[in-house]
């Protein structure tokens, strides 16, 4: 369940754990219907850095259904993280 105004997900696993998520960011691509979503829990990836996921979905549908995102559609996430962090550095 995406919750906009609180800026959570919550993800239920497959044995019905229900694990919570924050909300980075979400943005659109012009060409596309699809929202992207990029969330965390804070956990440390195994670079060192923070562990980020990013799934899609439709805003205009009530239930906002989060869709795995394919290969190239996380080369558009790597590039908008790229320029954020490029905006946060001046």
């Amino acid at each position: 369940m995406i919750d906009l105004d609180n800026k959570t997900i919550t993800i239920k696993a497959d044995n019905g754990d229900e694990k919570e998520f924050d909300i980075l960011f979400v943005f659109n691509k012009e060409d596309s219907q699809k929202e992207y979503v990029v969330f965390t829990d804070y956990s440390p990836s195994e670079h060192g850095g923070t562990s980020l996921s990013a799934a899609s979905f439709d805003a205009s549908d009530p239930e906002q259904v989060l869709s795995p995102i394919e290969e190239d559609e996380w080369e558009i996430v790597y590039h908008v993280l790229q320029e954020m962090q490029q905006g946060f550095a001046n």
